[in-house]
């Protein structure tokens, strides 16, 4: 069996047990029931590109036909998962099938055009009708631009979701999609290999590397969402409450300064007094909880008056906690990464890109500043 071919049947199964996977998965099932649909599509198109060239349970003109369609299911499913995932949808409706139509048209330029499109995949076979080459390549091209459009308003929806997440969470590990834009990058690169690809294949320029990128590119995308889902779950759980963003401008707030400024001396005696920042997984929701005031209300607080998102402002707190730490001489014994945990981070890494930004220093070199004294 060619190696390309056992890699392509170990991608497919895989796939197929991932699908299995996240259907099952009660948290955040909604997003899931998109990406588990993805993952069955790219299985389906893996499987049956092994029979693209021979005469097996169906013709081989029909499993190319189906192979053209699902493909392009792929978009919409990523971008559906996309919505959901970053809470810009919450309930299922009707308006969800239009995503879907490229099936339904594909099957209806058949019928108008009987065997255009059938024939010109299997254009080897026999001889397609005279303007049957046009009208396929005009079909996958719009099929591929549309995807591709599909790939950027995903992109756009991340970007949206990063913004909303500094006023929503007081650390961004548990809303970091980085692993989504990995996943849409590479779709929107075998998407623009295959436009290539199609480009040249209409003028009969055959470009022999695309058609390995396309068969190896696919097995990738399954084994991104494999790993994650398999070896890290807490991304498939439900972010906690995100919504849609609201206005910066609080041009017609109902919030009048005096209750504002009275908001603002309740928050700052808060955080000084009962320290809610040393929890790694505070949220604005559950500050606006402990302090009786409206999500709303509170943000507009921390942005209109304080000048700064709800990231900022937890995590300012944290790093005056970790100087006040550092000075400490009962501390003197813990690590720098120690302290910045008791102190309520929960990343080296943000914790260290923060420290440096606030002090112009790392937090070694700050160490060794203030127990020198200098």
């Amino acid at each position: 069996m060619d190696f390309v071919v056992i890699i392509l049947n170990l991608a497919a199964i895989q796939g197929l047990l991932v699908t299995f996977f996240l259907y099952h998965k009660r948290k955040n099932h909604k997003p899931n029931l998109f990406i588990a649909g993805h993952t069955l599509v790219t299985s389906v198109v893996l499987f049956l590109f092994q029979f693209k060239d021979q005469d097996a349970f169906l013709s081989k003109q029909l499993i190319r036909y189906a192979t053209f369609l699902l493909l392009y299911v792929s978009g919409p499913l990523l971008y559906l998962y996309t919505s959901y995932l970053t809470a810009e949808r919450r309930t299922m409706d009707r308006s969800i099938f239009t995503h879907f139509l490229a099936i339904p048209l594909g099957i209806l330029i058949e019928f108008v055009f009987p065997n255009t499109v059938l024939y010109a995949l299997d254009y080897a076979d026999q001889p397609p009708p005279i303007d049957a080459f046009d009208r396929l390549y005009l079909l996958e091209i719009v099929l591929i631009i549309v995807t591709i459009g599909y790939m950027l308003f995903s992109f756009k929806k991340v970007l949206m979701f990063d913004r909303r997440a500094l006023d929503l969470f007081s650390n961004l590990e548990s809303a970091n999609l980085d692993w989504l834009r990995n996943l849409l990058a590479i779709f929107s690169g075998l998407l623009l290999v295959h436009l290539i690809d199609t480009s040249f294949d209409y003028f009969q320029l055959d470009l022999q590397w695309s058609e390995h990128i396309m068969t190896l590119g696919f097995p990738i995308l399954i084994y991104i969402i494999s790993y994650k889902a398999l070896t890290q779950p807490e991304i498939f759980k439900e972010l906690r409450q995100v919504e849609k963003p609201e206005a910066k401008s609080y041009r017609n707030s109902s919030l009048k300064d005096s209750v504002a400024q009275d908001h603002i001396h309740r928050l700052l005696s808060f955080m000084e007094e009962d320290k809610p920042y040393l929890d790694s997984n505070l949220t604005i929701e559950d500050l606006a909880k402990s302090l009786s005031i409206s999500r709303h209300h509170l943000t507009e607080v921390i942005n209109k008056h304080l000048n700064k998102n709800f990231y900022e402002f937890v995590n300012g707190f944290r790093l005056k906690e970790v100087r006040h730490l550092l000075i400490d001489p009962s501390k003197s014994h813990i690590t720098i990464v120690g302290i910045a945990f008791e102190a309520g981070f929960s990343s080296k890494t943000s914790f260290n890109t923060l420290f440096r930004k606030e002090t112009g220093l790392t937090p070694s070199a700050y160490r060794k500043t203030v127990s020198t004294g200098s």
